[in-house]
């Protein structure tokens, strides 16, 4: 099984609306990006009422399809270690749905703000045949973003056996609801309710189950 390790530089915890990342032109953010957002509206307004039973599965494909351009989007935060490639990216854009290398997750969160905050890591393979080990160029980004009274967890990766440990092994221990893939299934509310801090313990918890708690100094 290859090793995994995880890119750790200038993680960024704040709301995404503060940073201006000039990769999106004014006519896709004014246009189909524009109307991906405006469709997640129902869904994060009903969970922020705490309307769970409401949520149907047309609710869990558009909050899944946001979160994807979520992540596209803060992935290039840092552009030296951006994850998802760009035929991925020019996929979502025809096609306007969440990728089929992407597992999306969503819970309760106990802070109610609407603004978002996210954390968010990209993993590389660890090559320890090497003195010293290298690491390889991201091939999995994994972001939390939370706002009005939901969490939000996205991972995307090209690597589909790390894809399949995450959507086999990792679900079941999150305490959350996956919405993608599987978002055909029926609505609950998830009995646990994550706290403020959350975020950060959820990019450790993603970090060990992949990594083994090893973090490659960027």
């Amino acid at each position: 099984m290859e090793q995994y390790s995880a890119f750790h530089g200038k993680l960024d915890r704040g709301g995404a609306h503060t940073r201006k990342l000039k990769i999106v032109c004014e006519e896709c953010n004014n246009t189909w990006m524009s109307r991906i957002q405006n469709e997640s509206k129902d869904a994060i307004l009903k969970i922020h009422r705490g309307q769970w039973d409401s949520i149907t599965a047309g609710d869990r494909h558009n909050l899944a399809t946001w979160a994807t351009m979520f992540a596209m989007v803060v992935d290039f935060i840092q552009p030296d270690i951006v994850a998802i490639p760009q035929s991925e990216r020019t996929k979502f854009y025809k096609l306007t749905k969440p990728s089929d290398k992407g597992i999306v997750w969503i819970a309760p969160y106990s802070a109610r703000d609407l603004a978002p905050e996210y954390d968010q890591i990209a993993i590389g393979v660890l090559d320890r045949s090497q003195r010293p080990p290298v690491l390889s160029e991201p091939i999995a980004q994994i972001v939390t973003v939370v706002m009005g009274g939901i969490i939000i967890h996205v991972c995307h990766t090209t690597a589909f056996p790390l894809w399949v440990r995450l959507n086999r092994d990792y679900s079941p221990h999150l305490n959350m609801l996956q919405i993608w893939p599987n978002f055909e299934g029926p609505s609950f509310r998830p009995e646990f309710t994550f706290k403020e801090g959350s975020v950060l313990e959820l990019t450790k918890l993603t970090q060990t189950f992949v990594c083994g708690g090893q973090q490659f100094p960027f």
